[in-house]
């Protein structure tokens, strides 16, 4: 195990498991996108992806550095869209107000560009 300093992530081995962490929120969020209805999509994306997009977001504001060669090349516009599309789709068939819907919607839009403009810095 290389270590260069005294900090939590200043060694090999808690880097590879950063990593690793990094790389299952990104497979969660691509299996909710993956070959799904609109429903299923909404539904893994309210449990699953939008917390994955949100957990990534604390690591990237803490750690970009150590995860920005994975983040990179993420197609995150895409998967903003896919999501919000089957958002869009769903929610009208739950029993959240018209003013709750939009709210939510925004929350959604924003977790998504805060991902964006953190991975770009």
């Amino acid at each position: 195990m290389g270590a260069w300093g005294a900090g939590v992530f200043e060694n090999d081995l808690a880097c590879d498991y950063l990593t690793s962490v990094v790389h299952q929120l990104v497979r969660n969020i691509e299996d909710c996108l993956d070959n799904r209805t609109n429903e299923e999509m909404y539904e893994c994306g309210e449990e699953v992806l939008i917390t994955s997009i949100d957990i990534l977001n604390v690591i990237v504001v803490n750690y970009g550095s150590l995860v920005s060669s994975i983040l990179k090349d993420l197609p995150l516009s895409d998967w903003k869209s896919r999501y919000l599309a089957a958002f869009d789709d769903q929610i009208v068939h739950y029993t959240l107000d018209v003013s709750s819907q939009l709210q939510r919607r925004r929350v959604i839009e924003s977790t998504f560009s805060k991902l964006q403009d953190n991975t770009i810095k």
